[in-house]
């Protein structure tokens, strides 16, 4: 999931806090997470959708995690772990970690820019992804119908592995009405 720096977000937001047992909400919240993301793999298409198997696969969507919120909640635990922490090295592993969420998020950013440039250099309607999009509700708002979503992943196979994960931010081309 890694390949880009959605995955690598994700990725570090699920990893531990240094020095700190996980809690079991977070520990939890990361299962669910990993759960989510197996069970989205396991229902991408591989070909032409059926319509029923295009009806189970919006079933078993995954309301897309606001990336830029989890990383706020996730620096000011990182804050508090570096005021409770009393070793030396815990401090430094966790100032380590809070440099490397900060360069994520400047990342983060930086690939939202360029997704929004892109967004207004094309000549395509193009749609920005908000926080609990799925490409069935897109494709409903956008196009008028939520069977069209196939339409707007094959215009998106560049930025979109899996259709089920969609990421607040992202930028979509949408194909004609």
């Amino acid at each position: 999931m890694a390949d880009s720096i959605f995955g690598k977000i994700i990725d570090a937001l699920n990893t531990p806090l240094p020095g700190t047992a996980p809690k079991r909400a977070a520990a939890k919240k990361a299962e669910e997470l990993k759960k989510a993301q197996e069970a989205a793999k396991a229902t991408a298409p591989k070909g032409p959708v059926a319509p029923t198997q295009a009806k189970e696969q919006a079933k078993a969507q995954v309301k897309a995690i606001d990336l830029q919120a989890e990383m706020r909640r996730r620096a000011m635990e990182i804050d508090k772990a570096q005021r409770a922490a009393r070793e030396e090295s815990l401090k430094q592993q966790l100032a380590a970690q809070q440099r490397e969420m900060e360069e994520m998020r400047r990342k983060l950013e930086a690939e939202l820019a360029a997704q929004a440039q892109t967004h207004t250099a094309t000549a395509q309607p193009t749609y920005t992804v908000q926080r609990g999009d799925t490409l069935s509700h897109i494709a409903q708002r956008m196009l008028g119908r939520a069977g069209r979503w196939p339409e707007i992943f094959e215009a998106n196979k560049d930025k979109i592995k899996n259709p089920n994960l969609i990421y607040p931010g992202q930028v979509l081309v949408l194909p004609p009405k």
